[in-house]
């Protein structure tokens, strides 16, 4: 197992794709944070403070599809060149090279995580207004549920990619999962944020005139067995959480933290049952 990570992390740090990636998501910080800061001096001269997230958040959708995109590519490259074929024929176990390959996805998600939150803080940070009444708030879990998408969109692309032997075919496909879930996730997110009642305005014949003015339910709220299922939507989607991100929203994080786990070892379980059974030629 030694000899398969340091080979994959070899490799990791041999990667074009991945310095891109993590010089990408630094000048996507540092240009959220130049944007934020060039508002708070000149615009609203020190008299606004921005939300220490707003740039975090905004930064982690990018990230997400950093991901499938980063999977997909690194491991389809190890089958395309029969990597993973001599390691078998090395002797090492499909097991195990299955999860040295997750191992290898997931540090190099988490990299990439901590280098913008590093970047992103270091910018957000004078404009803030400190950050002790956020955690006060309880947003410490934002970062856990950020390192929790992290390790579930690295399970789930690892499984695509190590049982989808063609590289561009794994790119598509992790791409596409993504977006789907982020859309299921939008879905939700715009469905739970609609407004339990309306306000419902009588006009006169000029229509510039209220007549009267009263409160009727919105037919757009979901209610009973379909609030379950949205909410159920947001909870175990990793695209659902980006949506909770950003909105701040951390009462339901552990729940969603949770769901990730069970995504990960689901899928992992998953991979390993069919990358056993594979025919690597």
């Amino acid at each position: 197992m030694n000899k398969l990570l340091r080979a994959g992390y070899a490799a990791l740090f041999r990667n074009k794709f991945f310095y891109l990636a993590l010089i990408g998501m630094a000048l996507y910080a540092a240009w959220i944070g130049t944007v934020h800061l060039t508002d708070y001096l000149f615009y609203f001269h020190g008299d606004y403070y921005y939300d220490i997230y707003d740039g975090y958040t905004t930064g982690m959708l990018v990230l997400y599809f950093i991901i499938p995109a980063f999977c997909a590519w690194m491991i389809g490259n190890e089958h395309g060149e029969g990597t993973l074929r001599n390691k078998i024929i090395a002797g090492h176990s499909r097991v195990r090279i299955y999860f040295a390959q997750l191992l290898v996805m997931l540090t190099a998600g988490m990299i990439l995580l901590a280098v913008h939150t590093v970047v992103c803080f270091a910018f957000e940070w004078p404009i803030s207004g400190g950050l002790d009444k956020y955690f006060v708030r309880g947003s410490q879990w934002i970062f856990v549920l950020s390192a929790a998408v992290i390790v579930s969109m690295s399970a789930l692309c690892t499984m695509i990619s190590m049982v989808c032997r063609n590289k561009m075919a794994a790119v598509i496909i992790a791409i596409f999962l993504a977006l789907l879930m982020l859309i299921l996730g939008l879905m939700a997110f715009t469905k739970l944020t609609e407004p339990e009642f309306i306000t419902v305005q009588e006009l006169d014949d000029t229509w510039t005139n209220v007549l009267t003015e009263h409160e009727e339910p919105n037919p757009d709220y979901p209610r009973g067995v379909w609030r379950k299922v949205y909410t159920f939507l947001i909870d175990f989607l990793p695209g659902g959480h980006l949506f909770s991100l950003a909105n701040g929203e951390t009462t339901r994080a552990w729940i969603q933290t949770i769901w990730s786990g069970v995504i990960a070892l689901v899928s992992t379980a998953a991979g390993l049952v069919i990358f056993r059974r594979e025919d690597l030629k």
